[in-house]
C-alpha cells in the first residue's frame, strides 16, 4: 500500500511540475542570437542585424503585448523580418499583432509575409486552401511560393509601388504603422552596397520587380513562411529561384510539442509532414542546394483543436540574426 501511495505521489508531483513548467514556458520569450556567415558580404553590412518574429498565432504576452514589446525594445537591430502566422486561421484576432507593432520603437524597416494563417493584407491574396492545391514542382513563370496572386506586369509600376490593390482591414492598419508588404522587392543601401529583401520568388520575377537595379554582387535576403525542403523544391525549381544568400522561415514551431532530449514530435508541411523530424530541419541554421536557411521556432502555437494549442517543452523565441563575413559559419 505504501508503495502505491509513493508511486501516486511521485506521479502527481511530476505532472504538477510539468504543467507548471510549461505554463510558465508558454508565457515567456527567449532571444536566440545567431551569427550567419555570408560569402562576399560587403564591409558596409558587417554586423547587419535582423530581428525575426514569427508565428504569434494571436498569443498575448501581457496586456497589449507589453512583455514582448519590452523585450524587443531592449534589442538593437537594423530590420524586422516577420515571417507569417501572426493570427490564428480560426479567428480574425489580428489586433494582438497590431498591438505589438504599435509598441515597437524601431519601426523604420519592418518586412512582412503572411503565411497560411495571416493576417492577409490584400483581399486578392491566395487563400490557404488554394495555395495547397498548387503544383509547386511545375514551373509556369508564376509565383508559387508566396501567398501573392496578383503580381503581373500590368500591376508593376516602380521599385516601391506594386500598383493598386485593395487592402484588408488588417492591411490598412499595418500599412499605417509602416509595415512593408513583400509583394515587391526592397533595397537597403549602405554606401554603394545593396541588400535586397523579398519573398522567396523566382529569379525572373525578382529581376522584373527590381527594375534592372539588381547586381549579382548584391546581398539577397528572402522571407518565407514555409521552409524549403528537398522534397518540395527538388528538380529544376532551384535554378528558377536563383541565388539567395539567406532565407528566413517559420511555420514548424520547432515541432510545437517536444520531448526533452528527443526533439519535435510532429510537423505539418505542404509537401512532407512527418513524425519526429530531424532537429536540423525544424529549427536553426541549415544549408542545402546552395541556400542557407534559418528556421525560427516562433512564439505562439497553432492547431485546429483549441485545447491542444500550446507548446510543450518548447520555449517561445524571437531571433536576433547578425550577418558576418563568411568564415566557417
Amino acid at each position: 500500500m505504501r508503495y502505491k501511495i509513493a508511486i501516486l505521489a511521485a506521479v502527481t508531483t511530476f505532472l504538477t511540475a510539468t504543467i507548471k513548467y510549461n505554463i510558465e514556458n508558454n508565457n515567456s520569450v527567449t532571444v536566440v542570437n545567431q551569427k550567419i556567415g555570408i560569402e562576399n558580404l560587403p564591409k558596409e553590412f558587417e554586423g547587419f542585424t535582423i530581428l525575426q518574429v514569427t508565428d504569434l498565432h494571436s498569443k498575448s504576452f501581457g496586456e497589449s503585448q507589453e512583455g514582448l514589446i519590452e523585450l524587443i525594445n531592449g534589442l538593437k537591430f537594423d530590420i524586422i523580418a516577420i515571417t507569417g502566422d501572426m493570427q490564428n486561421r480560426q479567428d480574425k484576432d489580428y489586433e494582438k499583432f497590431i498591438a505589438l507593432l504599435k509598441g515597437i520603437n524601431n519601426k523604420e524597416e519592418i518586412f512582412y509575409t503572411p503565411g497560411n494563417h495571416g493576417p492577409m493584407v490584400y483581399k486578392d491574396e491566395v487563400s490557404f486552401n488554394s495555395f495547397t492545391k498548387r503544383n509547386i514542382n511545375n514551373y509556369k513563370g508564376k509565383d508559387v511560393i508566396s501567398n501573392n496572386s496578383n503580381r503581373s506586369k500590368d500591376n508593376l509600376s516602380n521599385n516601391n509601388d506594386i500598383g493598386e490593390r485593395e487592402l484588408t482591414e488588417a492591411g490598412i492598419k499595418m500599412k499605417e504603422l509602416g509595415v512593408k508588404f513583400l509583394d515587391n522587392v526592397y533595397s537597403i543601401k549602405k554606401g554603394k552596397e545593396i541588400l535586397w529583401v523579398s519573398e522567396l520568388i523566382y529569379s525572373d520575377e525578382f529581376n522584373e520587380l527590381a527594375k534592372g537595379k539588381y547586381n549579382e554582387n548584391d546581398i539577397k535576403l528572402a522571407l518565407t513562411h514555409y521552409p524549403m525542403n528537398k522534397r518540395g523544391y527538388e528538380g529544376d525549381i532551384g535554378k528558377f529561384l536563383g541565388r539567395y544568400d539567406l532565407v528566413l522561415a517559420g511555420h514548424y514551431h520547432g515541432g510545437q510539442w517536444r520531448i526533452p532530449y528527443v526533439g519535435g514530435i510532429f510537423i505539418p508541411d505542404l509537401n512532407q509532414s512527418g513524425w519526429f523530424p530531424s532537429k536540423e530541419r525544424i529549427s536553426g541554421l541549415t544549408k542545402w542546394g546552395g541556400f542557407k536557411q534559418y528556421v525560427s521556432r516562433g512564439i505562439g502555437a497553432g492547431g485546429a483543436v483549441e485545447i491542444l494549442r500550446f507548446r510543450f517543452f518548447n520555449k517561445p523565441e524571437i531571433n536576433l540574426i547578425k550577418l558576418v563575413k563568411k568564415t566557417n559559419l
